[in-house]
This record gives structure tokens, C-alpha cells and sequence, in this order.
């Protein structure tokens, strides 16, 4: 059984967990720039990592590029982002904003909490943070976007990794 997992990631925390994913998983491990069609074609499950910035999921557009090479293979999406994944109605939006409803039936989503290091930002993802939490309303959402945090726990994987075994047990039966 081919388990491939394709990551984007901007400051981290999904190369973190696609890291341990593949750890506990084995199978491939590949950064979204370098994928293939081919390593796409030859994988019997995908799992793929990507962070949230301005609302969308990174790498939700080479999901729907290669759509009609995976569409008909198990995948599963882990996203990382400030958003707490309890916070379901905004992680949910998140979501939907990200691919049309015939890629999302087909897909199962795991959120997982990521971190936040603004010293590493660029000026324009400072800026659209501050004019963001300007325009927030919750004061503890507001205080969540200024504040520096590290939500990356190895744990967090355990519900991702139990699913992609049963995937993974399931091709095998099959």
C-alpha cells in the first residue's frame, strides 16, 4: 500500500506534523513544490498538509489541479492554522471557501491548531493581521490574532493517524 503525503507550509507547522506523520506512517513524504503527477498517480492514499492564510487553504489549488488524477483514490486533508480547531463554525468556512462541494464530499478534513511566530512574519502578514484584528469584534478573538502562541502537539495527530490506518487496512483488504 502507497501512503504519499504532500505538505505546503509557510512557518512550519505543517512540515512539523507531515514530519511526524510520516514517522509513524512511512510511506512518502513530499513538499507540495515538488510532486509529481506521476508520485500522485502511484499512491493508493494521499494525505495533504496545508496552512490557512487570509481564509483559504494553501494548497487547495494543487488539490484541484490534480483533482482528476486523486479523485478516485482515498484522501484526507490535515489543515494548520491560529484558529483553534474546537472554533468548528470558522474552521468549517474555512473549509467550504476552499474547494467546491463535489472535492469536499470527498474528502476528510482534519484542523489541527498551528503557531504563531510574528517575528518570522513579512510586513504585509503583519499588516493584514493588525487591520484584521482591528475590524474583530470578540476581544478574545482579537487578542488571539496579536498574540504569539504554539499550538504544534504530536498528539494532535492521533485521531489523523488512526483514520489513514484504517484507509490504509482497508486498501489492503481490497
Amino acid at each position: 500500500m502507497k501512503l504519499l503525503v504532500v505538505y505546503d507550509s509557510r512557518h512550519g507547522s505543517t512540515q512539523q506534523y507531515a514530519e511526524w506523520l510520516h514517522e509513524q506512517m512511512g510511506g512518502k513524504l513530499m513538499s507540495v513544490k515538488d510532486v509529481t503527477q506521476d508520485a500522485l498517480a502511484k499512491s493508493d492514499v494521499l494525505v495533504f498538509g496545508g496552512y490557512v492564510h487570509a481564509g483559504k487553504i494553501s494548497i487547495r489549488n494543487v488539490m484541484r489541479k490534480h483533482w482528476p488524477i486523486i479523485e478516485g483514490k482515498p484522501v484526507v486533508l490535515f489543515t494548520t492554522s491560529g484558529t483553534p480547531p474546537t472554533e468548528t463554525g470558522t474552521i468549517q468556512a474555512v473549509f467550504e471557501g476552499s474547494f467546491p462541494p463535489e472535492i469536499r464530499e470527498r474528502l476528510t478534513f482534519f484542523p489541527l491548531w498551528g503557531r504563531i511566530d510574528k517575528a518570522q512574519w513579512k510586513l504585509a502578514d503583519r499588516a493584514l493581521v493588525r487591520i484584521g484584528s482591528w475590524i474583530e469584534k470578540d476581544p478574545d478573538v482579537k487578542r488571539g490574532m496579536v498574540s504569539d502562541f504554539d499550538g504544534v502537539r504530536k498528539e494532535a495527530l492521533e485521531p489523523l493517524v488512526k483514520h489513514i490506518r484504517s484507509l490504509l487496512t482497508k486498501q489492503d483488504k481490497e
